[in-house]
């Protein structure tokens, strides 16, 4: 990954170790912040899972974001950014995560 800019929330990666692509779900504030140097991302899917978002037509790539697989990946281990997910997309992540994790929308 490019040491010149931090990833941002949306963006989809190779992520070396697993050679899956994930994405970005970590807010940009974070992503930014060199001390911690990971962020959080959800693997990229060909088939939906019991938690997962399916990509939009208006995205780039197509399959299924897996929500439930969410995970931390250190920024070395980033390579490739392939494309940004759109808004509609990323709302029903938002969506995905707060019924996860019983948040308060």
């Amino acid at each position: 990954m490019s040491a010149q800019r931090p990833p941002k929330r949306g963006e989809v990666y190779m992520h070396t170790p697993t050679g899956r692509r994930v994405v970005v779900l970590s807010d940009n504030r974070f992503n930014a912040d060199p001390h911690t140097g990971r962020v959080l991302v959800a693997p990229l899917g060909r088939r939906p899972a019991p938690v997962s978002v399916p990509c939009g037509d208006q995205d780039p790539v197509g399959g299924f974001v897996h929500i439930a697989e969410l995970g931390q990946a250190s920024l070395g281990s980033l390579a490739d950014s392939a494309c940004m997910l759109s808004g509609h997309t990323l709302d029903r992540i938002n969506r995905a995560l707060v019924t996860l994790f019983d948040l308060p929308y």
